[in-house]
């Protein structure tokens, strides 16, 4: 009874913190004290890493740094580099945000930091708290889900579609993303579809797109099916979409076609970021606009202008509507990199899942799923680099690098 009782503790405990990464970010801007994630993410991560620093400080002075803080050095002086050189000596650029910059440093290199704790720290987490914990997580966002589909505005948005603690649909669903798969994995067989039929009604009953992407993916992976039969699934998706009326198949027409052509804001936004991307590059600079500068120092194409005279405002021009436009326009050439890597690591992440036993390390398993979640973030719906879904993708990342490492040691 003893042990149990610790173990439920520490559980509820981790799952406050986990809560706190999740919600945060979101529920700030549904009160409308932000206007995006950032804030609310680097002050989550400032409360963990005091926390941590004072309760596992000796703990954390184990772990090697010298790599960790030498590729941080790498990434600030790229960026300082950036900076320098399109901005003072080859003058690509005429108009630069230095707080968007220096508040991105500050950001940046406190959340990185952050990350590298919790990782490190996940190392010392018994795999039965990690597994409480992720039920707790889960059953809230459950709860968050019901309380959406019962359009229950308790924060007085006034938004179409509340979502209690997330200011819109698809700000939950990224979130949610890597818990659908990890859930649809280590469930058993009819909890794991149950759970599947839920998001997908949940999706349609909403309408988001992005809540649909993250059904698809779950499904691919945690029934272990093919690419092809996935395809098969889609077209026959799409089919009963059809029966649940015109309304609900003009919606997720409009969006599943990608076309200059099209008057859908979600569908321009997208577009937007890669042509913006792109002409960045093309006609500006190889090295890209600079950190935070997406917006800003990118260069404008025609999906921007018809967004401005569809509204007649620029909408999502610093989020490049998804992670991977984002990247390649700030960072260039090494954004392009870095996007080739993710698709490197995704291709093995998703062999790995398809492979391991659900009854592995809890942790191991949900690290690959925000690998694979995370996706989404890259090439669907982004919303910048703070954002929960990153970070957990972060933080996944240097768990298994440090898992393999102490594993690899005591072999």
């Amino acid at each position: 009874m003893d042990l149990s009782y610790k173990i439920n503790k520490k559980a509820i405990v981790f799952s406050l913190g986990w809560l706190f990464i999740i919600v945060m970010p979101s529920f700030l801007m549904v009160l409308k004290l932000t206007s995006s994630f950032s804030f609310g993410l680097i002050l989550s991560s400032f409360l963990i890493f005091s926390i941590l620093s004072i309760f596992k400080f000796n703990y954390l002075l184990t772990l090697n740094y010298s790599k960790i803080f030498l590729f941080l050095f790498f990434v600030l002086f790229y960026m300082l580099f950036q900076y320098l050189l399109n901005n003072l000596i080859l003058q690509n650029f005429k108009i630069i945000d230095t707080g968007r910059f220096y508040a991105g440093i500050f950001g940046f290199s406190l959340t990185f930091i952050c990350c590298v704790y919790i990782a490190y720290y996940l190392i010392s987490v018994n795999d039965n708290v990690f597994y409480r914990a992720s039920k707790i997580v889960g059953s809230f966002l459950i709860i968050n889900s019901v309380f959406s589909l019962l359009k229950i505005d308790i924060f007085n948005t006034g938004l179409a579609k509340p979502t209690l603690f997330y200011q819109e649909p698809s700000h939950f669903a990224l979130v949610v993303a890597p818990f659908v798969i990890y859930f649809s994995l280590i469930l058993k067989r009819t909890y794991s579809l149950f759970l599947l039929v839920f998001v997908a009604f949940w999706a349609l009953y909403i309408q988001n797109a992005t809540m649909i992407i993250v059904f698809l993916i779950a499904l691919w992976i945690s029934l272990r099916i093919r690419l092809l039969n996935l395809i098969i699934g889609l077209t026959i998706f799409i089919s009963l979409v059809a029966l649940l009326g015109p309304s609900s198949l003009t919606y997720f027409k409009e969006r599943i076609i990608l076309s200059p052509d099209s008057d859908n804001l979600s569908v321009l936004v997208l577009l937007q970021g890669w042509e913006n991307a792109i002409l960045t590059l093309k006609d500006n600079s190889f090295f890209g606009a600079g950190f935070q500068q997406f917006g800003v120092g990118t260069a404008l194409g025609s999906a921007s202008d018809k967004i401005h005279e569809l509204i007649g405002i620029y909408l999502n021009l610093y989020d490049g509507g998804s992670l991977a436009p984002k990247l390649i326009g700030e960072f260039g050439i090494l954004g392009v990199g870095a996007v080739i890597y993710y698709c490197f690591i995704f291709i093995l992440s998703v062999n790995k899942i398809k492979s391991i036993d659900r009854n592995s390390n809890r942790i191991i398993i949900f690290s690959y799923c925000s690998i694979i979640g995370v996706f989404i973030d890259f090439f669907i719906r982004g919303t910048g680099y703070f954002s929960p879904s990153v970070y957990m993708f972060i933080i996944s990342m240097f768990y298994l690098k440090f898992k393999k490492s102490i594993t690899f040691f005591r072999g």
